[in-house]
């Protein structure tokens, strides 16, 4: 590949322990991809530490495809911005009482998880709309002016706003919204019908809290990134990867984040989908295991299925999305998920991750959590010597150490030669879980497993797929070229 006159496109997906990139020089046909370990400070420095790998520039790029889990991290550990919401006066408590239901009625102990924006940071408005959608009474604007200069007092950083049959005209939130722009001009402001047009009110207004909930952070990382990309001559365009399987603009990611909700899984659905269709195969399981988490995808006949309500953190403890998203089940097993003890000393496995740092014990990078991935160098399924990006030297003693003192002398075992035994039960148990997500998008939906292809990607997918593979009847295990960064 030339060096230095090259033109090629670059797909780039940040995960939760590595940046993956890979290059097509589209004159020469050629394909190369590198591994960076994810730089949490600066998400860019890790693409230019695979860029220097490769010894190309950014600027010789003719478009550039990300994909993040940015968004779905945010959301699932309920990290984002000081956000309120603003909902017609009556309607306040609609993201409590959700449908009414109880997911798991026969759980007497069930309860319902906490709402992503809390009872006191809810605020109702005068105004109203009928079901035709036509105006009963307009949006009180003084009392809206009250109500911001409140929220700036209190440091406010994001706004949701959600009006009762807006779904039938948005007109009202639509004036809310541009009165907020002027009052809080520094704020995140979105509204339900702005996400979504359709009369689900409960999902409408849990689309634009967490839309507003993680708006200002995703924004700042789009203009960090698009800076970072004009700073290096970057001239071509740039584009987010979708939720849906497309492709959207950095403006449309700023506005409208929770499209980019699975952004980083659906580009290997999606390829997993072209595999499918090269070879023929009719009913296919696309099966990834990255650093933080274990998804999974059914492909049919070259297809794969969009559903438009996505639950964060699942349909029995979670919220619901109103947006396009690949059908994807998605479980806390990776392979920097970490091993522990929990309080009646048993050993769980996640859904916590070590990530990129300080990551594995084995890494050597201040980890002292053991993790799914010590447990497979302790048992020689990855090599000692083995890349995993960077310069990272790989330590089956230290890895050994870890297992042994926060799992094996815990658990009362006599000798550190049951350092393997305890290594196998840690993988046993979390294949447990990641078979379950397949069991989940197969058998639990009427698909009989042994009528699929278990199709393997990741960068510890292949690790697992067989064991999987025989533990579900699945009879053929297919894993492609450079399965971790999905080369071919």
């Amino acid at each position: 590949m030339n060096q230095t006159n090259s033109a090629f496109l670059l797909p780039v997906d940040i995960g939760g322990t590595f940046t993956d990139l890979t290059v097509f020089d589209i004159q020469k046909g050629d394909l190369k991809a590198v591994k960076c370990l994810t730089s949490y400070d600066n998400f860019i420095r890790a693409i230019d530490e695979c860029m220097a790998a490769l010894g190309l520039s950014i600027s010789n790029a003719l478009s550039f495809k990300h994909g993040t889990t940015l968004v779905i991290n945010s959301l699932l550990q309920k990290k984002g911005s000081h956000t309120v919401l603003l909902t017609t006066r009556g309607f306040k408590d609609v993201l409590e009482i959700a449908r009414g239901n109880r997911a798991l009625p026969y759980q007497m102990r069930y309860r319902k998880a906490d709402p992503l924006i809390s009872r006191e940071r809810r605020y109702k408005l005068t105004e109203r709309s009928n079901a035709m959608g036509e105006s009963v009474a307009s949006p009180d604007l003084l009392e809206l002016e009250n109500l911001a200069h409140r929220w700036k007092e209190q440091g406010v950083e994001s706004v949701a706003i959600s009006f009762i049959n807006a779904y039938a005209n948005p007109a009202h939130e639509e004036t809310v919204v541009q009165a907020l722009r002027i009052l809080m001009p520094h704020a995140f402001i979105t509204y339900g019908s702005q996400l979504s047009r359709e009369w689900y009110e409960y999902e409408r207004t849990a689309t634009a809290c967490a839309n507003a909930f993680v708006g200002p952070e995703v924004g700042r990382y789009v203009d960090h990134l698009s800076k970072g990309l004009d700073d290096r001559q970057f001239v071509g365009e740039r584009y987010f990867m979708g939720s849906g399987s497309g492709v959207i603009s950095f403006e449309v990611a700023s506005a409208q984040p929770v499209r980019l909700v699975e952004s980083g899984p659906v580009g290997g659905v999606v390829g997993a989908a072209a595999y499918a269709q090269a070879l023929g195969i009719s009913h296919m399981v696309a099966f990834d295991i990255g650093g933080t988490t274990a998804k999974c995808a059914l492909v049919k006949s070259g297809q794969f299925d969009i559903k438009t309500s996505y639950w964060v953190g699942g349909y029995e403890h979670g919220f619901p999305i109103r947006s396009s998203i690949i059908d994807i089940i998605e479980v806390g097993a990776g392979g920097g998920s970490i091993a522990r003890l929990d309080g009646e000393v048993r050993l769980r496995v996640g859904p916590e991750s070590a990530g990129s740092f300080p990551g594995p014990v084995a890494f050597g990078r201040g980890g002292t959590q053991p993790t799914v991935t010590d447990a497979n160098i302790v048992l020689g399924r990855l090599h000692p010597q083995a890349r995993m990006g960077e310069d990272i030297e790989l330590s089956v003693e230290k890895a050994r150490e870890a297992i042994w003192q926060k799992l094996g002398q815990p658990l009362g075992y006599t000798s550190e030669h049951d350092v393997p035994q305890i290594a196998q039960g840690l993988l046993t148990l979390v294949s447990v879980t990641m078979s379950a997500a397949i069991r989940k998008i197969t058998i639990e939906r009427g698909e009989d497993p042994r009528e699929f292809v278990l199709f393997a990607y990741g960068g510890g997918g292949p690790l697992h797929s067989v064991e999987l593979a025989r533990e579900l009847s699945i009879p053929k295990v297919i894993v492609p070229i450079r399965a971790g960064v999905f080369q071919r």
